[in-house]
């Protein structure tokens, strides 16, 4: 029989998960405003983001070396690099902004990255 291990991923619960491309690892974003990386093994990798509002939804880049996330009404991007300066829209100020990832949102997920860097 195999033992169960839990990990304590966020302070509350954990509202949106996404595997990398490659399959290496995974990040997660939670009430707590946390973004994290783990490992395939679920080990802690590093703790990307720490923000004041919950971290509805988040997707890793094409090529896995970023993450895009929305918490409250600021969509951002944190490159993996240490010491990255994270890329952030406020979507509550570009209203058409939001239509037009609105509509590319339902349609690909990887080209709303592109067409937002």
């Amino acid at each position: 029989s195999q033992a169960l291990i839990l990990y304590p991923a966020n302070a509350g619960a954990c509202l949106a998960a996404r595997w990398s491309h490659d399959g290496a690892g995974i990040v997660t974003g939670g009430e707590d405003g946390a973004v994290k990386i783990w490992s395939r093994s679920g080990m802690l990798r590093s703790t990307l983001a720490q923000n004041a509002e919950p971290v509805y939804a988040l997707s890793w880049s094409p090529d896995s070396q970023s993450v895009l996330y929305a918490s409250g009404s600021i969509l951002t991007i944190k490159a993996l690099a240490p010491n990255s300066k994270p890329l952030q829209v406020n979507l509550f100020q570009k209203p058409l902004f939001l239509q037009q990832l609105i509509h590319k949102m339902t349609k690909d997920c990887s080209f709303i990255y592109q067409f937002i860097t």
